[in-house]
């Protein structure tokens, strides 16, 4: 009788154990499906963040890409080193009779007004300078900046280190909504770095 009540205690001590073990394991178990579902949330989370971050830095990266009226950009040259400031823009109908063309052969003459300083160690050129401009439109073209016009305020002259002059840089191109001014941009890339300025049909003063 004693050896039967000792083994119905063994067998319900047993019972007690296993069934202990196997709450605990469902439990672990629960608990890693928990922190597994967790950990997955978090990368999504994590992973839309970044993604995120990479949307708002391209962006960030394609507006800074051009400067804008009254910004600074610095040219690197084998002419010399030197600031440009473009401050402002305006279309004008027509020359005088005293320039060498009166009517322009686009829609307009666009007058840039810009401010030119030698930030290099030797005496520069103004004109070589304003030399390296262009202005294009948004489809691909672009022109020159025209020369020798007596009713503008020309860019010319020596500049010593340190010294600044303040102009105007005319070009014939049609009305578009936006503009891109660029310095260097037709230059080898051995002798000149490349400075753009965006500018907007709202930004220009018509005469």
């Amino acid at each position: 009788m004693k050896k039967l009540v000792v083994l119905l205690l063994s067998l319900s001590v047993l019972i007690v154990v296993v069934a202990c073990g196997n709450q605990s394991g469902e439990q672990d178990e629960e608990t890693t499906d928990e922190a597994a579902e967790q950990q997955e949330d978090n990368d999504d989370q994590g992973a839309s963040e970044d993604m995120e971050n990479d949307s708002d830095s391209t962006e960030a990266g394609s507006d800074g890409e051009y400067l804008r009226l009254g910004e600074t950009g610095v040219m690197e040259t084998i002419l010399g080193d030197y600031e440009v400031t473009p401050t402002s823009v305006r279309y004008v109908a027509e020359m005088t009779e005293d320039d060498p063309i009166v009517n322009p052969n686009s829609d307009t003459f666009i007058v840039i007004d810009t401010i030119i300083t030698n930030i290099g160690d030797e005496p520069m050129n103004a004109d070589d300078a304003i030399s390296q401009a262009r202005l294009h439109n948004m489809r691909g073209g672009g022109t020159g900046r025209y020369k020798d016009f007596v009713s503008i305020d020309n860019i010319e002259g020596e500049l010593a280190p340190g010294e600044s002059i303040e102009g105007e840089i005319l070009f014939d191109l049609g009305f578009e909504e936006e503009y891109d001014l660029s310095f260097g941009s037709t230059a080898l890339e051995s002798a000149s770095n490349v400075q753009e300025w965006k500018i907007y049909e709202d930004e220009i003063d018509s005469e």
